[in-house]
């Protein structure tokens, strides 16, 4: 794959100089071994987290307060937007931007993760809507 895309800037687009490969190779590097490092790191907090059985901490404690189904993807929500998110530190590392460029960048996705959710808990049949026109 790698050779693919090096033979296509070489051979198709004419701008990317051999010379200029070092260069290259160091920046995807640095990018691969982020990404690395937070799979690494995520491996073993997993296993601590299986291991201290905390999931059934966290679902009787999450229980307690509500047994509404709607609970999960919120969470999930929190999960994936600032100032969590860990998908927003491997953009803004890949994309040489700072933090928190990507943070006010992913604010308008967050509205809609809120938006979208809502709807659905409000008006359930939205949710049908589309997979009932399919038939």
């Amino acid at each position: 794959m790698i050779l693919y895309a090096l033979a296509v800037r070489l051979l198709i687009y004419r701008d990317f100089k051999p010379g200029a490969l070092p260069q290259v190779l160091a920046a995807t590097g640095r990018s691969t071994a982020l990404i690395l490092f937070l799979l690494a790191a995520a491996g073993p907090f997993s296993w601590l987290v299986a291991e201290s059985q905390i999931k059934h901490a966290i679902g009787g404690l999450l229980g307690s307060i509500s047994t509404n189904p709607a609970i999960v993807p919120n969470l999930m929500i929190g999960l994936l937007h600032p100032p969590i998110g860990p998908l927003l530190f491997i953009v803004s590392s890949v994309g040489r931007v700072p933090l928190g460029a990507v943070m006010r960048v992913s604010l308008p996705f967050l509205a809609w993760s809120i938006v979208v959710p809502a709807l659905a808990i409000v008006f359930p049949p939205v949710t049908t809507w589309l997979p009932s026109q399919v038939r």
